[in-house]
């Protein structure tokens, strides 16, 4: 494309081309290696990559929780495909690329382009299957804009800039997503943890409430150390921290789940956290992800464990329209 000599020199990096529905955590783990190595080099100012938009999203914030450098990642795709009328992956790419090469996206992260919008990989959601504005925050809204005439506008700061940055382990743990519904009982997670699950996320009603079958299946599950994290099914808010009260099949009364206030793996408290004077243990709070005392914190793969954990909590719109497992397609998403 003829149009990025305009934004300086572009390279094209040979990559594996899948549909992003197919992608695994090894593609993940080898596409996370290959930026950081390009970021490295003192001649790469930043990297693009082109993916497919069903997981889109999970691709972009799993590198932003891997990806160590201030130069910009840009991901973007295609809404319509290239035979059809106003395709948009040849502008979403421009723009991408205008994005990466502008000096006021470094130290930003790892950026999600489409539509002319410019969004933190963290908020990010596909909120519709067809439309070309498709991908939004619900919460915080777009970090920017990029127009025609090549001005790059950063609007606000990306949320929560000192996440921490992982260590890549050689394999990454099983994490399921277990859906609450109506009727839901705890089929599912006994499923998981026979699979060998060692996470749940829990895609639970309204503020983070899963049924009682679901939640007694769920002690047992943190009682044999599975780590499990609460999220909602909604598409966008938080998961509070609620006091224990008649009916509240969320609360904690064992040891299966930290109590309010510890911290797991290290991990510094949610900076909304309130201390509370009822020391009965409470549901993790939706961007806190807390492991057992007795859970081993042996290995890398515990950090990218609890680091997933932390991404299907945090990101709780990713449950309304993403898939179960996390997945890429060059330039694309994996997530819920």
């Amino acid at each position: 494309m003829p149009e990025l000599a305009e934004f300086g020199t572009v390279r094209e990096i040979p990559f594996r081309r899948l549909s992003s529905h197919a992608l695994t955590s090894a593609d993940w783990l080898d596409l996370a290696r290959t930026v950081q190595t390009l970021l490295d080099r003192a001649d790469c100012d930043g990297v693009v990559i082109t993916h497919g938009t069903n997981t889109l999203e999970e691709t972009a914030y799993f590198l932003r929780l891997t990806v160590n450098s201030d130069k910009p990642v840009g991901l973007t795709g295609a809404m319509r495909p290239a035979s059809a009328l106003g395709a948009d992956g040849y502008l979403n790419l421009v723009r991408a690329v205008q994005v990466a090469a502008a000096p006021q996206a470094r130290g930003r992260g790892v950026l999600v382009v489409m539509n002319d919008r410019i969004h933190d990989a963290r908020d990010v959601t596909k909120a519709s299957t067809m439309r070309v504005d498709a991908f939004v925050a619900p919460d915080s809204g777009p970090l920017g804009s990029t127009d025609t005439d090549g001005l790059v506008v950063f609007s606000r700061e990306r949320t929560h800039p000192d996440s921490p940055i992982f260590t890549l382990p050689d394999v990454l743990p099983r994490v399921d997503i277990v859906l609450s519904y109506v009727d839901a009982d705890g089929v599912f997670v006994e499923a998981a943890v026979a699979a060998g699950a060692k996470g749940i996320v829990c895609a639970a009603t309204g503020a983070g409430w899963p049924t009682p079958l679901q939640q007694t299946a769920l002690e047992r599950a943190a009682a044999n150390n599975v780590v499990v994290c609460f999220a909602s099914r909604t598409g966008s808010g938080r998961v509070p921290h609620t006091r224990p009260g008649p009916g509240d099949h969320r609360c904690h009364r064992g040891q299966p789940f930290a109590m309010e206030g510890q911290s797991a793996a290290g991990a510094r408290p949610h900076p909304d956290h309130r201390p509370r004077r009822d020391p009965t243990p409470l549901r993790p709070q939706l961007t806190e992800v807390r492991r057992r005392a007795s859970h081993p914190s042996d290995s890398a793969s515990s950090e990218v464990l609890y680091r997933y954990m932390r991404m299907s909590g945090t990101t709780a719109q990713l449950f309304r329209s993403k898939s179960v497992q996390f997945r890429p397609t060059w330039g694309q998403k994996i997530g819920r």
